[in-house]
C-alpha cells in the first residue's frame, strides 16, 4: 500500500509514462554517447535554472554558523516557498549599530561687543609745553565710523529738553577752557558787500582778553592782528597783508583801535567780542527766552544729527528763527543754525563749531567754521609783538 502512493506508481498511474517516457526512450535509443552527454548536461542546467535543485546553501554560510542551523534556516525558506529562495539575507543588526558621534566640538568664541563699543580707548596726551590734557580720539568700530553720530538720537527729548541739553553741555566746556587755537574759515557780508572768504589762524586767551589772529589763505595773505586787553594802549596791533584795495605794501605795522575802519572793515562784529564766546551769548540769550515765555519755545528748534562738507564726523543741529528788529544786521529777520560737535573722541565736543546765518532772502551773511580746536593755556609771550614779529 505504501508503494502505491510513490511518486513513481502515481507517475505511472497518470498515463504520463507512455505519454512522455515512450517517445523519449525511442529517440534516446538510436542517440551517441555523446550526444546523451550533452543532452544529459543540458537538462541538468535546466533544472537547476528552474530551482528544481537547489545550491548549496552550506557553500555561502558565514564563518561560526553551523550547518545544522543553516539547514533549519533552508527549511524555514522552503516553508515560505521559491520566493524566499532568492531573497539574500539580512546583515546582523549587530553590525548595523552606527558609531558613536564626535563629541569634540571647537571652543566657542567670545561674543562681540555692541555696534559702538569702542575698539580702543586711547588715553589722553598732554601738551608737555602748556601741561593741558588733551583728549584723543578714539577708533569707533567700522560700522559706528560709516553711520558717524547720526544714529545719536534722544526719542524721549522734547524739543526745549534737546536745546537745553546742548546749551548746557556747551556753557560746560567752554566755561573749562583757559583758551584755545584752531583754524577759522569766514565768509561775511558786510553792508551789502560780501566779502571773500579767508582763512584764519586764531589763538584766543579768555583772561586777560587776548586774540592773535593770521591770516593764511589767499585773501589778505601775510597778515596778522593782535590785541591784548591793558596792553598797547588797548589798541589793535596790525601788520599789513596783501591787500590792494588799500593801496599800500604788506609788512606794515600799524596800531589802530578796535573801533576803527582798518578794524572793523574786515568784520561784521568788534574785535573784542567776536568768535565762539560770541555764538554762545546769542544762543544764550535766546533759550533765557524761551524759557521765560512758553509762545517762544519753539523759536530754537533742535533738527538732530547733520552730516556736513566740513566734518566727517556727526553735528547736532539747532536751528533758529530771528524775528525782524532782533538783531541790528539783520533787521527784517532771517534763519541761524548753529551746529555743535557731537564727537565724544574730538577736542572741539560739545562746542558749537559751524554758524551759518542767511537773511529773509535766503543769502548768506555770515559763515564761521572752527577746526583742527586744540586747547591751550597760553601765556603772556603768545600776544607780545615784539616776540611774534621779532625778525
Amino acid at each position: 500500500m505504501g508503494n502505491s502512493c510513490s511518486p513513481l506508481n502515481l507517475f505511472n498511474n497518470a498515463g504520463i509514462r507512455s505519454r512522455v517516457l515512450a517517445p523519449l526512450t525511442a529517440w534516446m535509443r538510436f542517440m551517441s554517447r555523446r550526444s546523451f552527454g550533452h543532452f544529459s548536461v543540458l537538462a541538468t542546467l535546466l533544472l537547476a535554472g528552474c530551482g528544481v535543485i537547489n545550491p548549496r546553501r552550506d557553500r555561502d554560510a558565514p564563518k561560526g554558523v553551523a550547518k545544522s542551523d543553516l539547514g533549519k534556516g533552508l527549511d524555514k525558506q522552503l516553508a515560505l516557498g521559491t520566493g524566499a529562495l532568492r531573497e539574500s539575507t539580512l546583515a546582523d543588526p549587530s553590525t548595523m549599530i552606527p558609531q558613536p558621534p564626535n563629541m569634540n566640538f571647537p571652543e566657542i568664541p567670545n561674543s562681540p561687543g555692541p555696534e559702538n563699543a569702542l575698539i580702543s580707548t586711547p588715553t589722553a596726551r598732554a601738551n608737555s609745553a602748556t601741561d593741558v590734557v588733551i583728549p584723543v580720539r578714539a577708533t569707533r568700530a567700522p560700522i559706528e565710523r560709516a553711520r558717524a553720530v547720526a544714529e545719536t538720537a534722544f526719542p524721549l527729548e522734547t524739543n526745549p529738553q534737546a536745546v537745553k541739553r546742548l546749551h548746557e553741555r556747551a556753557m560746560s566746556r567752554y566755561a573749562r577752557l583757559e583758551g584755545f587755537e584752531c583754524r577759522v574759515t569766514r565768509r561775511e557780508t558786510i553792508g551789502t558787500k560780501a566779502m571773500p572768504e579767508e582763512l584764519l589762524q586764531y589763538k584766543l586767551r579768555k583772561e586777560p582778553y587776548s586774540l592773535h589772529i593770521k591770516w593764511i589763505g589767499k585773501e589778505a595773505q601775510g597778515r596778522e592782528l593782535v590785541y591784548a586787553s591793558g596792553k598797547y594802549e588797548n589798541k589793535v596791533q596790525i601788520i599789513t597783508g596783501r591787500e590792494p584795495e588799500l593801496l599800500r605794501p604788506a609788512g606794515i605795522k600799524v596800531a589802530r583801535l578796535p573801533t576803527d575802519k582798518d578794524v572793523t572793515s574786515k568784520s561784521r562784529f568788534d574785535i573784542r567780542e567776536g568768535g565762539m564766546g560770541l555764538t554762545l551769548d546769542w544762543f544764550s540769550r535766546v533759550v533765557a527766552i524761551m524759557e521765560r515765555d512758553p509762545t517762544q519755545s519753539n523759536r530754537l528748534k533742535y533738527v538732530g544729527s547733520k552730516q556736513r562738507l566740513e566734518r566727517t564726523t556727526g553735528l547736532e543741529a539747532v536751528e533758529e528763527i530771528i524775528p525782524a528788529n532782533w538783531e541790528p544786521l539783520l533787521p527784517k529777520g532771517g534763519n541761524r543754525t548753529t551746529y555743535f560737535d557731537a564727537d565724544e573722541g574730538s577736542p572741539s565736543y560739545g562746542l558749537p563749531v559751524l554758524l551759518v546765518t542767511l537773511a529773509d532772502t535766503g543769502r548768506e551773511v555770515e559763515y564761521y567754521f572752527f577746526d583742527q580746536f586744540q586747547p591751550i593755556r597760553s601765556t603772556d609771550a603768545d600776544f607780545d609783538i615784539e616776540k611774534l614779529w621779532k625778525k
